[in-house]
C-alpha cells in the first residue's frame, strides 16, 4: 500500500527542502536515517511553483485558489476574494506575480501581527507599550528567540525581537 497522495492537475505540495543527513546522526544512536528516507520518499511528486491560475496557495491554515488576471492598466495589489486570492498582472511574468503575493503576504501578516501583539500587550501588566517588531525573510528558519541582555538597563538591539518571540508563544 503506497502512501503517495493523488493530486489534482493544477494541484502542488510545496515544502522545505530536506538537508541530506550527515553520518553522525547514526553514530549517535537517535536513529535519524530512516525519517530522512520517508519525508524524501513523501515530497518526491512535489512540484515546484509556477504561479498560474488554478495553483493553491496557503493563508491561516487555508487552501486558496490562486486567479492570476492580466490588465492592461496598472495592476491592482493582490486581494482575497471568497476562495481565490486574486492577482492582477501586467506583464504576466512569474516573478511580477510572485512579487505581488510576497507584498500582500508582507502586508498582512504585518497587520496580524501588529493586532495580536497589541491585543497580547495590553494583558500583559509588566508591558508598557507594545514592543517593536519587524518581518524577515528567513531562509531556513522561521524565527528565532534572541537572549535578552539582563546586564544593561537600556535595551539591546536584539530585546525587542526577544519580548515579540515571548508573545508570539502565546499566540
Amino acid at each position: 500500500m503506497s502512501n503517495a497522495a493523488i493530486l489534482p492537475a493544477r494541484a502542488a505540495a510545496f515544502a522545505p527542502p530536506i538537508p541530506a543527513p550527515s553520518p553522525a546522526m547514526n553514530t549517535a544512536g537517535f536513529g535519524v536515517r530512516p525519517h530522512f528516507s520517508e519525508a524524501r520518499e513523501r515530497y518526491a511528486q512535489v512540484r515546484p511553483r509556477e504561479y498560474v491560475s488554478g495553483e493553491q496557495v496557503l493563508y491561516l491554515g487555508r487552501r486558496y485558489m490562486l486567479k492570476v488576471i492580466p490588465v492592461d492598466r496598472k495592476p491592482a495589489p493582490a486581494r482575497l476574494r471568497g476562495n481565490r486570492l486574486e492577482v492582477e498582472t501586467a506583464n504576466g511574468m512569474e516573478d511580477d506575480i510572485k512579487g505581488r503575493l510576497r507584498a500582500w503576504y508582507l502586508v498582512r501578516g504585518r497587520d496580524y501581527l501588529s493586532r495580536r501583539i497589541d491585543a497580547l500587550a495590553k494583558n500583559l501588566p509588566w508591558v508598557d507599550a507594545p514592543p517593536s517588531f519587524r518581518l524577515l525573510e528567513m531562509s531556513r528558519q522561521w524565527g528565532k528567540l534572541l537572549p535578552v541582555r539582563r546586564d544593561h538597563h537600556q535595551p539591546s538591539p536584539g530585546q525587542s525581537a526577544a519580548a515579540v518571540c515571548r508573545l508570539c508563544a502565546h499566540l
